[in-house]
């Protein structure tokens, strides 16, 4: 038998066992982690937000125009608070847009605890704009100086008497001291449901500023308390 012979047939076997192997881990993943759909959802007395319907909240009326928000580096824990997995996509959550309101989830025995980014990181933010979910025609890119607002909501409301009623939150920021994205973690083996209460959001609103369209204190004090606004139910 030949040396080229030989060399030819290692050769073969080396890519074979290569293509076996990354087939092998392709059906070990796919066994070892389940699929379901989280669920987004925003909710006003325990009832699903409708945009551009009329709410009552004591003595006021409000009415959300938008509302939408950034979730990237979806990640897996086990026990022992060891990463176990982490989804590198990031989703543009948008209440006017019923199909983004499902992200597909892992399931999996080992894991017990989750997180996600409310937000972008600096990573991203700092490579400009892009397409997908981070294309600037979906509204949420600032410029090269701010980066991407990581959350926005916006509604009309009679609890402060400014020209038109109007509330503008874009909250963002990637740059000390207004480095605004937030890690959320979710002490639960599963997530069916994600929801913005807006009871405790909007109950928390004050008179003041009314809009904000850039990094700032005020926007960072808001963030933290849409991060306590969240739920999550199995």
């Amino acid at each position: 038998m030949s040396n080229k012979f030989i060399k030819l047939a290692a050769s073969c076997g080396f890519f074979f066992n290569k293509y076996l192997i990354n087939l092998l881990f392709i059906f070990f993943t796919c066994n070892l982690f389940s699929q379901e759909n989280i669920k987004f959802q925003a909710t006003f007395n325990s009832e699903a937000l409708k945009l551009n319907k009329n709410y009552n909240l004591n003595k006021y009326h409000f009415n959300i125009k938008k509302l939408k928000f950034y979730v990237s580096n979806i990640s897996y824990y086990n026990r022992k608070k060891h990463q176990i997995f982490r989804d590198e996509k990031v989703y543009l959550v948008d209440f006017n847009n019923p199909k983004s309101l499902k992200i597909k989830s892992l399931i999996n025995k080992k894991v017990h605890l989750h997180s996600f980014d409310l937000g972008l990181d600096s990573i991203i933010n700092v490579s400009g704009s892009m397409g997908g979910a981070l294309d600037p025609i979906e509204g949420m890119y600032w410029a090269w100086q701010s980066g991407y607002i990581n959350f926005k909501v916006e509604w009309e409301s009679n609890m402060c008497t400014n020209d038109n009623n109007q509330f503008i939150f874009h909250l963002g920021g990637y740059k000390k001291p207004y480095y605004n994205k937030r890690t959320v973690l979710v002490k639960k083996r599963h997530i069916n449901k994600l929801t913005f209460n807006l009871n405790k959001f909007l109950k928390k609103i004050s008179c003041g500023r009314q809009t904000i369209m850039s990094p700032s204190l005020r926007g960072e004090n808001i963030s933290n308390l849409i991060v306590k606004s969240f739920e999550f139910k199995k």
